[in-house]
């Protein structure tokens, strides 16, 4: 069974679990979270932490380039979008990231529970240039084989982002709109599906769109169910973001099919998820 995680062993670069729980979070902050589903935290990360991270991306990407077909085979996503999902189990020098005490401390009070879990990470890296693609507008959670609404991810660039390179962007208060729809997040042409159609009723004024640029070291959180969406990578740069998720200890497994479920296996219907596979991280 997995227990409550040892940040010693991480070393210096990294906060104690005591001096964790006195990042400078506000109540106003948590309030915002709640209010509107997501949150920009600003300098939550190091240069150095965040230049070790993109070290570490670069020769995973690496990697992955030298198992995917020549460019000119690839899928209209391959050719954009490198990513692998549960990194921190693929090479131990994730841990320290995925695990961070500082970012599940933040995850932990905005929303509001007892005990932080590792549901999985996801190292992405959106490829430069003119033929890029938008992520786009979706929700998390519905994807998830989770019962509970409240489980949210944060999203770590490791470069300053905008509009440019392909920056978040938020509907404030969608996440409580109670809609629950997953769509095809690589479709094209008539397969293209809009997450805003299952809104239609609502008036223009309740649906703002807002997107949020960053400097390197700052970072988003969001809600699972708040919609959300990321442009296109029209620099001269590829764009590596590490997003995290999290969920209250005591989510329950709804028996959903799931990649991270699938592989983590001897999980029971209704019951929490638990275990090393989904670690306690504060």
């Amino acid at each position: 069974m997995g227990g409550i995680l040892d940040w010693s062993k991480y070393g210096d670069t990294f906060l104690t679990k005591d001096r964790a729980t006195m990042y400078p979070l506000t109540e106003q902050q948590i309030k915002f979270y709640r209010t509107n589903g997501y949150l920009q935290v600003n300098d939550i990360l190091t240069v150095d932490e965040l230049d070790e991270l993109t070290k570490l991306t670069d020769e995973i990407n690496t990697e992955i380039e030298k198992q995917l077909p020549p460019m000119e085979e690839r899928n209209a996503y391959q050719k954009v979008f490198l990513q692998v999902v549960n990194v921190w189990r693929r090479d131990e020098r994730f841990q320290k990231f995925t695990k961070h005490p500082i970012l599940a401390e933040v995850a932990k009070r905005l929303i509001g529970c007892e005990k932080v879990r590792l549901w999985h990470d996801h190292l992405m890296t959106k490829l430069p240039g003119p033929g890029g693609k938008a992520t786009d507008w979706h929700q998390d959670f519905p994807y998830w084989p989770m019962e509970e609404p409240g489980p949210m991810s944060i999203w770590i660039p490791m470069q300053d982002v905008d509009w440019e390179n392909g920056c978040m962007h938020f509907v404030p208060g969608s996440h409580a709109w109670d809609i629950h729809e997953t769509i095809l997040l690589d479709a094209d042409g008539d397969e293209k599906q809009d997450l805003f159609s299952k809104v239609a009723n609502k008036a223009p004024e309740e649906i703002q769109r807002v997107y949020v640029p960053l400097k390197k070291g700052s970072v988003t959180y969001h809600n699972g169910l708040t919609f959300h969406f990321a442009g296109k990578n029209l620099s001269d740069q590829p764009r590596r973001v590490l997003s995290i998720i999290y969920m209250p200890d005591g989510e329950t497994y709804n028996g959903n099919p799931h990649g991270v479920s699938d592989e983590a296996g001897n999980l029971k219907v209704g019951e929490p998820f638990s275990g090393d596979f989904f670690p306690i991280l504060a």
